[in-house]
């Protein structure tokens, strides 16, 4: 008879939770599709930022990227290494005039904006191959003009999240007479310019 009462004891404590325990395990298995959903739905909403990495190939430029790499560059991130060369100058005949007033002038041209282009690319070369061992998305480009206007186009063009750029550690006195690249895209570029100073 005790066996009997325990035993219906047993079956009325069964039935009176078994449906909560139902309940609860509904609830966690909503709670769990819930918390899925919210990270599919937050991981599928991330934007990849474009970013503009500025190089010149100083020291000061590369301590940037491996400052980048370490702390800033994340593995969704368009990361475009720029390098901007200005034209060379054309040189000026024994009577002073400049050759392009002279027969094969437009050949010298060439070959010099062909070679400067060459430096260019063995610049880039090597610190985009850097990024893309670390595991980031890195495209190397190379422009011609005045790197002040030729970097703010560009990141209007490309719709840049942000421009990131070595701060060459210029005295005072150097600044005012050679201007800075770094200064002036701070006051020209539309999206936020990040400066790193290299120690």
């Amino acid at each position: 008879q005790e066996r009997k009462k325990s035993n219906m004891m047993k079956t009325r404590w069964l039935r009176a939770f078994a449906p909560s325990r139902a309940l609860r395990r509904i609830a966690s298995h909503r709670i769990t599709a819930q918390k899925k959903s919210f990270s599919s739905s937050s991981s599928a909403g991330k934007k990849s930022r474009r970013i503009i990495f500025c190089t010149d190939g100083s020291h000061h430029s590369d301590y940037a990227l491996d400052w980048c790499m370490d702390k800033f560059f994340q593995e969704d991130d368009q990361i475009d290494i720029v390098h901007v060369y200005e034209p060379r100058k054309i040189p000026l005949d024994s009577f002073g005039i400049d050759t392009l007033s002279t027969g094969g002038d437009h050949v010298v041209e060439k070959e010099m904006v062909a070679e400067a282009e060459s430096e260019a690319k063995a610049l880039v070369a090597p610190r985009e191959g850097k990024c893309s061992e670390k595991g980031f998305n890195a495209t190397g480009v190379i422009k011609m003009g005045r790197p002040t206007h030729v970097v703010c186009e560009y990141a209007e063009e490309t719709n840049a999240d942000v421009v990131v750029m070595s701060s060459a550690g210029k005295t005072a006195m150097r600044r005012i007479l050679l201007g800075s690249v770094s200064t002036y895209c701070v006051h020209n570029v539309d999206c936020p310019v990040l400066l790193i100073h290299a120690k």
